[in-house]
């Protein structure tokens, strides 16, 4: 006769079908029952994570329900752990792949810790995935306050019965994920405070408990202060990101600042620090770090420059950041042939698709002009530069621009710049050097 472990097999392949075919599943476990057989802890979790992975958590719970009072299972932290993220996980998630709902209605947040309670009665402690889960169920219900509170519960709970579980980085950044998608929401700015010192909560448990504030978590932060407006916490979190030491991650907060400073015009963010100095001190990190700006953070950075009638700035950033020909495809073969690497350089279809752009995989070097035109400033930089100059009314600045942006880039305004920039000229008088930019038709 089958003994347990064939059962168990049994079980767990129907439980890994796609969807997992809990019937079957359930089935089998009563013939083993029937048999005699005492089935683990494994085999009734499995056959109740079936039930829950497809939002049936309370057929999951009868199930372990009748098995307990049956005195056929024992209460264990496996069940309960399975059983609460059954509660706690979305069920339109768990059958379109994503939660639809603005604010989601169709987990049980609140069942979940009728259980997390009743596993402590038990002295049965839960898992860190557990927890995240509760956090996320309340967060995704908009009960930002109740996955706070669930939190602040556990390190209670640790500190008075010494409990393993506490909450990680992880914890911390799923309910700031949590307050991220409703903070562009917060409309009233009672709200918008109320949360604005519940994230400075948050940043002081971290530092309490000494967990990092990585940057992912760093830049969901910086996120939520934009939403709520608060500059100054906004501007900490920015400057916080050049001391990560990652180009991506100050590139990403340098473009949110810009944007941030953009949209609501602020000279100064912090008491004696200009929105100029903390643009400086980020692209001096990311000059160390030898990483260029992104191409949106690019144009960003020349706009700024522009807006504040400072375009000899926005220039000599170009130049600061991008050396001559370093986009064009001869400087790149040039530099390919210089190498020391020996090996051919292979012929391949490159990562954009467009061309079969030769490249040197030893060398790690690409010749694709689309994938080169990433690292070069672009016609919107110039045009940018050069309207700045015409405003300023240095036009013939504006006619020097142009001619290092070609000799360098090998980049030309575009056909409206250029009718402008010849109005300019004209109407300082220097009608020699408009006839350049004379566009015919």
């Amino acid at each position: 006769h089958p003994d347990i472990m064939v059962y168990n097999l049994l079980i767990k392949g129907y439980t890994r079908m796609q969807p997992a075919n809990y019937l079957e599943a359930h089935q089998v476990l009563n013939t083993c029952v029937e048999k005699g057989l005492t089935p683990s802890v494994v085999t009734f979790a499995s056959v109740a994570n079936a039930y829950c992975s497809l939002g049936l958590p309370a057929e999951a719970e009868a199930l372990t329900r009748t098995a307990m009072a049956n005195n056929q299972l024992k209460p264990n932290a496996t069940i309960f752990n399975t059983l609460i993220k059954g509660y706690a996980r979305c069920r339109c998630s768990l059958r379109a792949g994503s939660c639809s709902c603005i604010v989601c209605s169709c987990s049980d947040p609140e069942r979940a810790m009728h259980l997390l309670d009743e596993m402590e009665r038990n002295g049965l402690p839960p898992d860190e995935i557990t927890l995240n889960t509760i956090v996320v169920a309340f967060c995704s219900s908009k009960q930002i306050d109740r996955a706070k509170a669930v939190i602040d519960e556990v390190m209670r709970s640790k500190i008075k019965n010494g409990t393993n579980i506490s909450p990680s980085a992880n914890t911390y950044r799923v309910l700031l994920q949590g307050i991220l998608r409703f903070s562009s929401k917060f409309r009233d700015e009672e709200e918008s405070l109320k949360y604005e010192r519940l994230c400075l909560d948050i940043e002081e448990d971290m530092l309490e408990e000494r967990i990092e504030i990585d940057p992912s978590i760093n830049l969901v932060f910086c996120k939520i202060y934009l939403n709520l407006q608060c500059s100054r916490e906004f501007a900490k979190c920015v400057i916080r990101s050049f001391q990560s030491g990652k180009s991506n991650h100050i590139n990403e907060c340098l473009l949110l600042f810009l944007l941030y400073e953009e949209r609501e015009g602020l000279e100064i963010v912090l008491e004696n620090t200009t929105a100029n100095e903390i643009l400086e001190t980020g692209l001096l990190h990311m000059e160390r770090l030898g990483a260029k700006p992104s191409k949106q953070l690019l144009y960003e950075i020349v706009q700024f420059y522009v807006d504040m009638r400072k375009t000899d700035d926005a220039f000599q950033f170009i130049l600061r950041f991008y050396p001559p020909d370093s986009g064009s495809l001869q400087f790149t073969a040039d530099s390919l042939l210089s190498s020391h690497h020996t090996s051919m350089p292979t012929k391949k279809q490159c990562d954009h698709g467009c061309c079969s752009g030769f490249s040197n995989t030893s060398a790690n070097i690409s010749l694709c002009p689309k994938k080169n035109q990433a690292s070069v400033p672009t016609v919107d930089e110039l045009d940018l530069i050069v309207r700045g100059y015409i405003r300023q009314e240095q036009p013939d600045q504006a006619d020097l621009v142009c001619e290092e942006f070609e000799k360098r880039y090998r980049v030309i305004p575009k056909n409206e710049t250029k009718k402008k920039l010849a109005i300019a000229l004209n109407v300082a008088g220097l009608q020699d050097l408009s006839t350049k930019y004379i566009v015919t038709t």
